[in-house]
């Protein structure tokens, strides 16, 4: 946090840095998703005391963009969150990506066991014992050898895991039917993708003069990629809609 301190810390918001997903297995008591329990504390929070700053805890809407849209996502489809709040708004990500959830987190987190000297695979609780007290500058520097997988959807190495706790070990179509948050905002961003489009275009460089040889090559328009509207119009004709309102959850991909 000495990064933040300075800079952010006086802005009175929590900032939480997400890294490192640890988790050693669905099956263990250590499944992980501790930035979606993370997110739960906070709805819960604001679920208690929000009438005592005038707000409605019958309308709470979370928002989302990319990762973010992600949780916002999962957060609807778990028992243990989805009743803090009665909407989303889901920017360019959802669960339905493949890059917000892999079961890889499982190994990566016990191969940075095992490089900080801590991995007891006949234990989990000495196993996080043992980490918790490593210290932080030597678990950066294991982690700094982690970035960005190129040429997979599943790019990233620490995500959220579908797991027997938190999502009850069913798959996302089945949550997403039987989940009681129907109102849900769909939206893109301009150069939606420009990032990733590194890892999968072959490009040695990340300039300017790259980029656009993967836009002009690959690129779509924002129009090509949301299509026609869902009631038969042209979203292109209507460019003050630059977001859909549904009222329930559509995998629009």
């Amino acid at each position: 946090m000495r990064y933040y301190q300075r800079k952010y810390g006086d802005q009175r918001d929590v900032i939480e840095r997400m890294h490192c997903f640890f988790s050693l297995g669905t099956q263990t008591g250590e499944a992980g998703n501790f930035g979606l329990w993370d997110q739960t504390a906070a709805l819960l929070f604001v679920h208690k005391h929000i009438g005592s700053f005038g707000g409605d805890l019958t309308k709470v809407t979370v928002l989302g963009d990319s990762a973010g849209g992600a949780s916002a996502h999962a957060l609807s489809l778990s028992h243990y969150s989805y009743f803090y709040f009665q909407q989303t708004i889901q920017s360019s990500g959802s669960l339905y990506n493949p890059w917000s959830h892999s079961l890889k987190t499982i190994e990566q987190s016990k191969n940075v066991s095992q490089q900080l000297g801590c991995y007891i695979p006949a234990s989990v609780q000495q196993t996080k014992d043992c980490l918790k007290k490593v210290n932080n500058s030597q678990i950066w520097n294991v982690l700094k050898g982690f970035g960005v997988q190129r040429n997979s959807t599943e790019m990233f190495f620490w995500t959220p895991i579908m797991d027997q706790d938190f999502f009850v070990n069913q798959n996302i179509s089945q949550l997403t039917k039987i989940s009681p948050i129907g109102n849900t905002m769909y939206s893109s961003t301009k150069g939606d993708g420009l990032i990733s489009s590194k890892f999968f275009s072959g490009l040695a460089v990340f300039s300017f003069a790259n980029l656009r040889k993967v836009i002009c090559g690959h690129g779509v328009s924002r129009c090509d990629i949301w299509g026609h509207d869902f009631d038969g119009g042209d979203i292109c004709q209507q460019p003050t809609r630059k977001a859909l309102f549904k009222t329930k959850q559509i995998n629009i991909c």
